[in-house]
């Protein structure tokens, strides 16, 4: 009897986890206690009558000295695990004040505590769990819109094979998929292709349809609905269930290895949760016991699971979605099997073909050039910049007749791309001067005397810049503004960048300047641009140098060479306009005036930049400088007004 005992005190004590809320009955002898050093060297227990613990007894002997001892032991055990109801009491009691709500026991009160603890995660990780899948499914839709643009390419190169059209396509300047849609010339071919078309297309949109569904649970069902303010006390989820349970075992472990029985550790772990210390406990490190389950991996997966919608018309499993919801369950008849499959076959086809038309039926001539034109300039479906485009008919359209008047030639490609750039930063493009303007130049007054130079054939200008212009070279020229108050320079020109722009850059902090200067700087900048070009292509047209000017140029970039090739450009085209452009300079800006002066009075602002070099040259001395200077105070103080003064 004594071992008996025993035993029921190691099995009521390892029960102690499922039952902590209860008191100690009549038939109870310890609950939650067990040797934990109180009980060492002794195994038997006494058996109280009753249920009740008995007083001591005397009789001399060794076995009542035993029980007696016996009794004290039991004594103790029963107070300590009274002073342990209590305390799961009084936790029961704060969480049902916390929440509200009344419980019948510590384990129902902790579980709602523990989903309550879930919660907020749940909730933080859900907005990142939809964002991810609201990507998934808005690259699902720039997919379909490819998709659904290549099948509408087929269906029009399909009409024309029908009429006979084999070499004469009339829509030469698409593809499809890269390649020329007029290099489709066969029915045979063209069907292999829409064939392969529709299947990834499905592909698609069996991931569109997914997504979506995972996207609204998550806000359906946790974002609204858990997260709702009336349903902050309504743990009654699935998903907070299923966390309950990773909860509950996790915290079964608590203690286990640790010197004293495991219900210490569970008893302190859940006072620190609820005086929110628990990082203090050295037990309850997140290492041993983690803030939360609900992680991102998790919801995500649970989402996967449980996402919204049923099966997608283009899933493969659609048809025995259709057939398995005509059929009673276990359905053996052959005839009604037979006659659901034949209407889920059916119902099949027609659902798929009527949602292909409806996206074909969609498609327009602007929709088929916007994506002709992300395919030339090589953007991904999922870019920015498509994105750009397709929101964008109007430029879109310029692009396309631009790329095409251009047979997209790697130059136009070029342009077209630093074009794109330029345009989604609120810049301007000019396409027939094949110029860019960048958004912070638009509407300075360097602005207005560019307009100015273009709209009246400025001479100088045109020559100088016709090689950016048409097609005429693989350069184009970019507009564009800084702001260095310390820097003294009104403007610089750069080398070629990687898409071969060259940038002409105003300071912001030196533009307001009179127009027959800026309009002297312009000239100026260009030639810089014509220069670099001469020098990386060789002389090429369409204005190349005489040869011999050709010859001294080049000569004058090898005397200047440097580690610093901006300088070296600086110094020896510097040089070379010294000596050759002044009066070509002088020229345009008289022609700027409107002939309103001699070209002397003009010669001091083509000077600008080039006095030094002039003077160190030989090319003019201070006297002539000061002398050109007072003469063009004449055109400085006259009541001549140019457009842009």
């Amino acid at each position: 009897m004594k071992k008996i005992y025993s035993t029921i005190l190691l099995v009521a004590l390892a029960l102690f986890s499922f039952s902590i809320s209860a008191q100690v009955s009549e038939d109870e002898t310890g609950e939650f206690l067990t040797k934990e050093g109180y009980l060492i060297g002794i195994d038997d227990k006494v058996n109280p009558p009753n249920g009740e613990t008995p007083d001591l007894s005397f009789s001399f002997s060794t076995g009542i000295g035993l029980s007696n001892h016996d009794i004290i032991e039991l004594a103790r055990e029963q107070a300590l695990n009274a002073w342990f109801a209590r305390q799961y009491n009084l936790m029961k009691n704060e969480i049902g004040n916390r929440f509200n709500k009344d419980y019948p026991n510590f384990e129902e009160a902790r579980n709602d505590y523990f989903k309550n603890w879930e919660k907020p995660n749940i909730l933080s990780n859900a907005s990142w769990v939809k964002s991810k899948y609201d990507s998934r499914v808005s690259a699902g839709l720039g997919d379909r819109e490819v998709f659904v643009r290549n099948l509408k390419l087929l269906e029009l190169r399909e009409s024309e094979l029908n009429l006979g059209n084999i070499n004469n396509t009339s829509y030469g300047a698409f593809n499809f998929n890269g390649v020329p849609i007029g290099n489709i010339t066969s029915l045979s071919q063209l069907n292999a292709l829409r064939n392969y078309e529709i299947q990834t297309f499905s592909y698609n949109e069996v991931s569109i349809y997914h997504n979506s569904g995972v996207s609204q649970f998550m806000l359906i069902d946790i974002i609204n609905d858990m997260g709702s303010y009336s349903n902050r006390f309504d743990f009654d989820y699935g998903i907070l269930n299923e966390l309950l349970s990773l909860q509950i075992n996790h915290y079964n472990t608590i203690g286990n290895g640790l010197p004293y029985h495991y219900t210490w550790y569970q008893l302190d772990l859940m006072q620190m949760y609820l005086n929110n210390i628990w990082s203090f406990v050295p037990y309850a490190s997140t290492e041993v016991f983690p803030r939360s389950f609900g992680t991102r991996s998790f919801l995500e997966t649970y989402a996967n699971q449980h996402r919204r919608g049923t099966v997608s018309i283009w899933d493969n499993g659609y048809y025995d979605y259709l057939v398995q919801g005509m059929l009673h369950p276990n359905e053996t008849d052959e005839r009604a099997i037979e006659a659901a499959e034949y209407s889920a076959e059916l119902t099949v086809e027609y659902e798929r073909q009527y949602a292909l038309d409806n996206l074909l039926g969609s498609v327009t001539d602007v929709d088929l050039r916007i994506q002709s034109v992300i395919e030339d300039l090589g953007y991904s479906n999922h870019s920015e910049e498509a994105n750009w485009f397709n929101s964008h008919h109007d430029e879109s359209d310029s692009f396309y007749n631009y790329l095409e008047s251009n047979n997209s030639s790697p130059e136009a490609i070029n342009f077209a791309r630093a074009a794109t750039e330029a345009l989604r930063n609120d810049g301007a493009v000019d396409f027939n001067n094949e110029f860019i303007k960048a958004k912070s130049f638009i509407g300075t007054l360097a602005d207005c005397v560019l307009n100015a130079l273009i709209s009246s054939g400025n001479n100088l200008f045109k020559s100088t810049s016709e090689a950016f212009t048409q097609g005429k070279s693989k350069y184009r020229i970019k507009f564009t503004t800084f702001n260095n108050p310390s820097n003294l320079a009104i403007a610089t020109t750069s080398l070629p960048d990687p898409f071969d722009v060259i940038d002409i850059s105003f300071n912001l902090a030196r533009i307001n300047d009179t127009s027959i200067n800026l309009a002297g700087q312009i000239l100026h900048e260009t030639i810089h641009a014509e220069l670099h070009r001469i020098k990386l292509s060789n002389n090429a047209g369409p204005n190349p140098l005489p040869t011999a000017q050709y010859n001294w140029y080049v000569a004058l970039w090898e005397f200047f060479e440097n580690d610093d090739i901006g300088r070296t450009a600086t110094s020896a085209e510097h040089t070379f306009m010294a000596n050759y452009y002044i009066n070509p300079i002088a020229s345009g800006l008289r022609e700027f005036d409107e002939n309103t002066h001699p070209l002397e009075n003009y010669k001091y602002f083509a000077w600008t930049g080039l006095q030094d070099y002039g003077k160190l040259n030989g090319y003019i001395t201070q006297t002539e400088l000061s002398n050109l200077a007072n003469l063009s105070q004449i055109i400085t103080n006259d009541t001549h007004t140019n457009p842009c003064d």
